[in-house]
């Protein structure tokens, strides 16, 4: 039996400004680097395999969580590329062009200009998923991104609505099947920098 274990990368200066990260980078807030390291020591579980997004915020936050570990770069685990809309204020898009903004939150099928759409996220994440099965992983952590995981949450793990997750924040995922519609299913939230809770 596999089990994932995905953390959010530490809050960056992106997102204190409510910026869309998608490919596009920003500092990682150094009082979020000692955070990730005393919130590793409150329970993060000992993984048997790290890896990690190539993008230099999720490297340097798996630096902090595990620095014993050497983590493996995945191009799987990068965020969802955002295309045209990166970079870009949240709300402001939201104001601007809503019709945009719902079919970013809404339809699976919706890719922006330029970028990928969240079935296509989830399609890379479920091949990563299938190699973890085969490479014989019993506990993987996954450094990596809030869209990743809300879409990974929604799309392979079947959870409802639009899970909500907090920088610093992990969920536990159990393999069920590589190859079923659901391959996934949530097992368990640990918190981020605060005790926000995953819908379920």
């Amino acid at each position: 039996m596999t089990d994932i274990i995905m953390v959010r990368h530490a809050r960056t200066e992106g997102n204190v400004r409510g910026l869309l990260q998608g490919r596009a980078d920003s500092p990682v807030i150094v009082d979020e680097l000692a955070a990730a390291a005393a919130w590793r020591e409150r329970g993060l579980p000992e993984p048997d395999a790290v890896y990690c997004s190539p993008q230099r915020r999720a490297r340097i936050t798996a630096a902090y969580l595990l620095p014993d570990v050497a983590a493996v770069i995945d191009d799987r685990l990068a965020e969802r590329d955002l295309g045209d809309i990166d970079g870009r204020v949240a709300q402001d898009l939201w104001a601007a062009e809503p019709d945009l903004a719902h079919a970013m939150a809404a339809d699976p099928t919706f890719a922006p200009p330029g970028g990928e759409s969240a079935e296509q996220v989830g399609a890379r994440v479920r091949g990563l998923v299938g190699d973890l099965v085969r490479r014989g992983d019993r506990l993987a952590a996954c450094v990596t991104h809030g869209a990743l995981m809300t879409i990974t949450l929604r799309v392979l793990a079947g959870v409802e609505g639009r899970p909500h997750i907090e920088n610093l924040q992990a969920v536990r995922l159990r393999v069920l099947d590589p190859a079923a519609l659901h391959p996934v299913e949530l097992v368990g939230v640990l918190p981020g920098r605060t005790a926000a809770a995953v819908a379920r």
